[in-house]
């Protein structure tokens, strides 16, 4: 007799591996459900680090952005489109809806146009149930990305321009995105930057990212006009920084049109260009109606502020050009009167702000934003009803009905019937 007792249930006759510790009694190895319980908790591991991942994501993707805001733009029915740097992850910005407070979606940019460059400020359109940004992709290639706006769902990109200079192109001039009812336009680039693109590039897509047209404008010596750009009759014309105008359609074709060193505007069913008005059925603007020299035009209402003769200030109709109230502002000096491109019923002059309507002037100091509001350091007037104060006021947007500014953290919303 051995010794060795037989392991209860060891009826076959086989010895298990193991050894004899001296007592008699044969020590088994490790039994082999061990290595069933390391696969399940193998297992466990990865269910847990793939239901991690999963509630990382989702909270990634739907919490709220809350990095500064660099621009912001109403919808037109209490909603407002902003574009907002990341909390953390400050290389991203974030094109977020907002109603009342609350986001309703957002999306991740990898950067957009004149966000990092002075005197720029991001392109943000909204038309129709569409967003469009000029933005950047990932290499830092300018683009136009389109969204809807109610879902925030990423329809096409388009449009990037055919040379780019490492740090981009020079801005065009105050406009360089416009969306029309079948084509949207791109302006790249401004004067002569560099031998391989002597000036603006021009490109014409219809809405689903087919690309029409893609023309670049020669320019003369810079220094004449201040570059501008306005949609009219089917076309694009673009006023370049030598004084000419070039009228490009969306076949690609361009013609010199004329000369607008005082300005570039369509407005009131006519393109003004200099001091001439053009309308569809004159193209070549020869019998144009003469106007005062533009400075600053409305595009909706039909009203073009000019200097008339005698240097005296008034406001003229683009449709008939009689003077809209007759109330011509003698002995104000045409310098006095400020360039500030588009405007809506009140622009200022000299130290005055003046309502276009019936030539009244309404004292005030600041900035006078389209839809009768006025900034002056952080304070915002609705011009005839009063002011608010707010800190670090950086932008006011106007809707008809609401007031949206921010102090580039939040946003305050002010209505116009109760102000």
């Amino acid at each position: 007799m051995s010794g060795r007792k037989r392991d209860a249930g060891d009826d076959d006759g086989h010895e298990d591996a193991g050894h004899d510790d001296g007592t008699g009694f044969r020590m088994t190895n490790a039994p082999r459900a061990r290595h069933k319980g390391r696969r399940v908790a193998v297992g466990l591991v990865f269910a847990l680090v793939a239901i991690a991942a999963s509630l990382l994501t989702a909270w990634f993707l739907t919490r709220e952005p809350s990095g500064p805001i660099v621009a912001l733009v109403p919808t037109g029915d209490g909603r407002v489109i902003l574009l907002r740097r990341g909390y953390e992850e400050r290389g991203y910005v974030h094109l977020m809806l907002s109603s009342e407070n609350l986001m309703q979606w957002s999306e991740a940019l990898f950067g957009v146009e004149g966000l990092d460059t002075a005197g720029d400020e991001p392109t943000v359109l909204v038309v129709g149930d569409r967003v469009y940004v000029r933005a950047r992709e990932a290499r830092g290639h300018s683009e136009l990305h389109v969204f809807t706006l109610d879902e925030g769902r990423f329809l096409w990109r388009g449009g990037r321009p055919t040379e780019e200079a490492p740090d981009g192109l020079p801005r065009f001039g105050e406009q360089t995105l416009f969306v029309g009812d079948e084509v949207v336009w791109l302006v790249h680039g401004g004067a002569e930057y560099d031998d391989r693109a002597p000036g603006p590039q021009v490109i014409a897509l219809d809405l689903e990212a087919t690309e029409l047209a893609r023309v670049s404008l020669e320019v003369g010596e810079p220094g004449h006009a201040t570059a501008d750009a306005a949609m009219f009759d089917d076309a694009l014309y673009v006023l370049t920084e030598d004084g000419v105008v070039h009228r490009v359609s969306s076949s690609g074709d361009v013609t010199e049109v004329g000369a607008g060193k005082a300005g570039l505007c369509a407005t009131g069913g006519a393109l003004v260009i200099g001091n001439r008005r053009w309308v569809p059925d004159q193209p070549t603007g020869e019998t144009g109606l003469e106007i005062g020299p533009m400075r600053g035009c409305e595009p909706e209402g039909g009203r073009v502020v000019a200097v008339t003769l005698g240097d005296e200030v008034a406001v003229q109709r683009v449709a008939d050009g009689a003077f809209t109230g007759g109330v011509p502002l003698a002995g104000l000096s045409p310098e006095g009167l400020e360039s500030a491109g588009r405007f809506d019923r009140y622009v200022r002059l000299g130290d005055s702000v003046w309502d276009t309507t019936d030539g009244s002037v309404v004292e005030g100091e600041g900035e006078v934003v389209p839809g009768g509001w006025m900034v002056s350091g952080d304070t915002v007037r609705l011009i005839g009803a009063g002011e608010k104060r707010l800190p670090g006021l950086q932008a006011v947007r106007d809707d008809g009905e609401r007031a949206w500014a921010h102090d580039g953290q939040d946003v305050v919303v002010w209505r116009r019937d109760a102000f």
